[in-house]
Order: structure tokens, then C-alpha cells, then sequence
């Protein structure tokens, strides 16, 4: 609004000159280089008619016509160039003004939007490599759980396996044994026999026979 009265100031001062709009005692005497020197005699009479002139003037009043109607005419003139220049000036230009703000709101709305959208993209983004880097960890920790858990079951099942042939190993040994003390008895009994029927004359009977095994079962740890 301030913008549009400086505006309408300054085109009523343009116009005001243009016209001619300017009070009669402040308008400049021009002597062309051509005219003859004054005489300050001439002057001095003309000075003196002039006043003369002037009280006469003085009383008839103040001349009241063509300065009042050219000021009358200047401003209904003026009045008209305004609406004139309103309705083919002013209003293109300000409906282009607020088309213009309309469009720079439009922008400012829109580069926010986008600013937005790419805000939220760049956070969905951070969001799935999150979630990427959490499915990668869990699957690397599952990972070495089913190794440890698939080595844990290994281990227990080659210990199983050692314990069961250490043990089969052990009663084969231990029937081994059995075998060949058997067998080594058996052996010792019938040379027991043998020997004491050759010595004795005659055969041992079956208390002595076992009588004989037990002492020699009895001394047999303390030799082993």
C-alpha cells in the first residue's frame, strides 16, 4: 500500500510539472542572447506602470479564471490517468505480483515436500540397512550356534563311541583272560596230577585236585 502511494505522489508531481502546474511568480524570465541590453531607465518606468498596475489590480481583487480552471482540469485529468492506469496497469501488475507470490509459495511448499520425502526416504533407507545388518548378525550367530551345537554333537558322539570300544576292548580282555587262566589252570591241574600220581603212586582225588588250585590261584597275584 505504501508502495502504491509513493507510486501515485510521484506520477501527480511528474504530471503536475508536465502540465504546467507551477505558480507564476516562481517561473524563470528567459533573456534570449539576441535581445538588446536593458536600459535601466526603461526598467525603472516599467517598474513604475507595473505598480501602478498592481494597486489598480489590487483592488478590482484577485484574478479568479484560467489559473483555477487549469487546476480543475489538472486533477480531474489527473483522477482519470489514475483509473486509467488502475484498470490497465495496476491491476495486470498486481494480479501478476500475486500470481507470482502464488507460484514462489507453490515452490517453497513443494521443495518442502520433497525435502520431506526424501528426509523420510533417507530414514526408511537407514531403517532397512539396520534391519539388513540385524538379519545378517542373527544369521551369523545362528550360524555358529548350529556349529558349535553340530561339533558338541560330534564330540559326544566319538566319546560314545571311544567309551563303547575301550569297553568292548576291556571285556574282550577281560574274557581273554578268563580264558587263559583257564586254560592255564586246566593245563596246571592235569600236570599236577600227572606229577603227583608219579610221585605219590597214585591218583590225587578230586578235594586234593581243587585243594591244590585254590593255594596255587592264592599265590598267583602275588607272582603277577
Amino acid at each position: 500500500m505504501l508502495r502504491y502511494l509513493s507510486t501515485i505522489v510521484v506520477v501527480f508531481s511528474v504530471f503536475s510539472m508536465a502540465v504546467g502546474i507551477v505558480p507564476s511568480g516562481l517561473s524563470p524570465t528567459l533573456v534570449s542572447a539576441d535581445e538588446e541590453p536593458v536600459n535601466p531607465v526603461e526598467v525603472q518606468e516599467d517598474l513604475q506602470e507595473g505598480d501602478v498596475q498592481g494597486e489598480a489590480h489590487d483592488k478590482e481583487g484577485p484574478p479568479l479564471g484560467i489559473e483555477e480552471d487549469l487546476v480543475i482540469w489538472s486533477f480531474v485529468t489527473f483522477l482519470l490517468f489514475l483509473l486509467v492506469l488502475g484498470k490497465f496497469a495496476w491491476t495486470p501488475l498486481n494480479e501478476g505480483l500475486k500470481q507470482r507470490e502464488i507460484g514462489i509459495r507453490e515452490n517453497i511448499a513443494a521443495a518442502e515436500t520433497a525435502r520431506l520425502s526424501a528426509e523420510k526416504m533417507l530414514a526408511d533407507h537407514k531403517q532397512q540397512l539396520a534391519s539388513t545388518q540385524d538379519q545378517v548378525k542373527e544369521i551369523i550367530a545362528e550360524a555358529h550356534r548350529d556349529a558349535d551345537e553340530v561339533r558338541q554333537k560330534l564330540m559326544a558322539a566319538a566319546q560314545r563311541d571311544v567309551e563303547g570300544l575301550r569297553q568292548r576292548t576291556l571285556e574282550d580282555l577281560e574274557r581273554a583272560k578268563n580264558q587263559a587262566i583257564k586254560e592255564l589252570f586246566d593245563n596246571m591241574s592235569e600236570q599236577v596230577a600227572i606229577a603227583t600220581e608219579h610221585v605219590l603212586g597214585r591218583a590225587l582225588q578230586a578235594e586234593d585236585q581243587n585243594r591244590l588250585i585254590d593255594e596255587a590261584l592264592a599265590q598267583l597275584p602275588a607272582k603277577g
